[in-house]
């Protein structure tokens, strides 16, 4: 799994946090995706995402990047949850019963490899949404990742809280993932000021999700205490994470590797100096191991039967 993010005018998977999409330089050719502009409301869920996904692939493609293409499956799973936010009035990347991303994603029957997720509150248009995802590093990186090939769009309206939005992003577990490092970010700083709300810590997510969250991540120093147990296809991580004085939460990156390749990789967000259980499914009940790296300290590996 990978990062979830999330953004409000302060949080991201576990959390990122829109304003004006482009930089200048690109303002034009982004002006050809129908309703970029258009207020969320107005115009409704439908031809909102399809704004999104206009922006979201324009932005790709002015770097090199392939097209994301809709997966009917993420598409669900990522309207489902933006429904079920508004509903039961809650903005995180895990629900209240403690379903990440990916097994939203895993549920709406998506096999995936990696999988990740940006939350939104509050902004009014698709621009909007994709300039605070650009601005915000844990979002953006999730967007201009060129792990993922994937991805699903969801928006709804709250009546207190504005459109609630939410980007699923995954890759295919058959498709083999990518050499080479991802793009830099943020992107190319925009004139107009993020607006709304990122979102709340979310974890690309086991999840993945991938939401950046609100506060500060410098990065833990002290390696994590990390133990891995499987029963059947779930691999269960235990990862302690030391205590710091710096705010925010840690990125928290765990590669699943069996038969000498990795099969999983997760990102997630996670509060400091606590216990966290994440739960991965894998593509076989066979022995393996899991590479843990918590913020900028040296990775744990370790074995599971």
């Amino acid at each position: 799994m990978r990062r979830p993010s999330t953004v409000l005018p302060s949080a991201v998977l576990a959390g990122l946090a829109g304003a004006a999409l482009l930089a200048p330089g690109s303002a034009s050719a982004a002006t050809n995706c129908p309703d970029a502009d258009a207020s969320a409301p107005a115009v409704g869920a439908a031809r909102t995402t399809a704004a999104l996904g206009c922006l979201v692939n324009h932005e790709r493609g002015q770097v090199g990047l392939a097209a994301l293409k809709t997966a009917p499956a993420a598409a669900r799973s990522a309207q489902a949850y933006a429904d079920d936010m508004v509903t039961r009035g809650f903005f995180d990347h895990v629900s209240p019963e403690g379903a990440t991303p990916a097994d939203r994603l895993t549920a709406a029957g998506y096999r995936w490899s990696i999988v990740g997720e940006d939350l939104a509150r509050g902004q009014e248009t698709p621009r909007q949404v994709v300039q605070s995802w650009l601005a915000s590093p844990p979002h953006c990186e999730n967007l201009m990742s060129r792990e993922y090939t994937d991805t699903g769009f969801g928006m709804t309206v709250s009546s207190t809280e504005g459109p609630y939005w939410v980007e699923v992003f995954a890759r295919p577990l058959t498709t083999p993932l990518p050499a080479g490092s991802d793009r830099s970010c943020p992107r190319s700083p925009s004139a107009v000021q993020p607006t709304g709300d990122p979102g709340t810590d979310t974890d690309p997510g086991t999840d993945p999700g991938t939401d950046p969250g609100t506060g500060t991540d410098p990065g833990a120093t002290t390696p994590p205490t990390v133990t891995a147990t499987r029963k059947g296809r779930r691999v269960t991580v235990r990862v302690r994470l030391a205590r710091r004085t710096a705010t925010g939460r840690v990125t928290v990156v765990l590669r699943v590797r069996q038969a000498g390749r990795t099969v999983r990789t997760v990102r997630v967000r996670r509060a400091p100096g606590r216990a966290h259980r994440i739960t991965i499914t894998v593509p076989r009940a066979v022995a393996g191991l899991v590479r843990t790296t918590a913020g900028r300290a040296k990775a744990v590996t370790t074995r599971f039967r």
